[in-house]
């Protein structure tokens, strides 16, 4: 990678929620299914491959009509559609399953530099938390995950590269502005000139 590149990251959902609609629905989560011309279990597809949340409005709908229910026009997350419009089977629910979206990658820009951290990445993270529009306390899917990763654990990861966010010159002089989580990138353009000696001039 290079500084100004970012990773990408697809979080897993969590362990309890997937549980709890495993429960709630009467599925196997060991049965295969077919999901994107792939063969995963029910538990797999709902731990690491289907988002669970926030679910856009034509897939509310598509859940309304596969399991009958008069649902009001808005974005659910699964578990609570589950909750006030049950499924009337397991094999009803097999349906709305593998027509679910992935989970999205989560970009975060590269703290770290190639120089300075040979065979390290660095990501700075603010853990997301909120109210949703019924008040209810929130956590970003992916700032959660992360947060609860133990020390040497494995995550996969891919490179985004950003070619129009690089250092200039090593002789020109640079201004940084990063509120919050955006100093990533400016961690990491110190690091790069600190390591190469660059002579330009530095403001963070």
């Amino acid at each position: 990678y290079q500084c100004g590149d970012s990773i990408g990251i697809v979080p897993e959902n969590d362990s309890q929620l997937v549980t709890d609609i495993i429960a709630r629905t009467n599925i196997d989560g060991n049965k295969i299914v077919e999901y994107k011309k792939e063969k995963y279990s029910q538990y797999e597809l709902l731990k690491k491959k289907i988002n669970l949340i926030h679910l856009t409005e034509r897939l509310v709908k598509q859940y309304a009509d596969v399991t009958g229910h008069d649902i009001p026009v808005g974005r659910y997350d699964l578990f609570e559609l589950i909750q006030k419009y049950p499924v009337k089977s397991p094999a009803q629910f097999e349906e709305i399953l593998v027509g679910l979206n992935a989970i999205s990658p989560r970009l975060y820009t590269l703290a770290s530099s190639p120089k300075a951290h040979e065979g390290e990445v660095h990501i700075i993270v603010a853990k997301d938390i909120y109210q949703d529009a019924a008040g209810q306390k929130r956590i970003g899917l992916c700032s959660n995950y992360l947060s609860g990763l133990k020390v040497n654990a494995k995550q996969n990861f891919f490179v985004q590269p950003n070619k129009r966010f690089r250092l200039p010159a090593d002789d020109k002089d640079i201004i940084m502005v990063g509120p919050g989580t955006g100093i990533a990138a400016f961690r990491s353009f110190l690091a790069e000139r600190d390591a190469t000696g660059a002579t330009g001039r530095n403001w963070l």
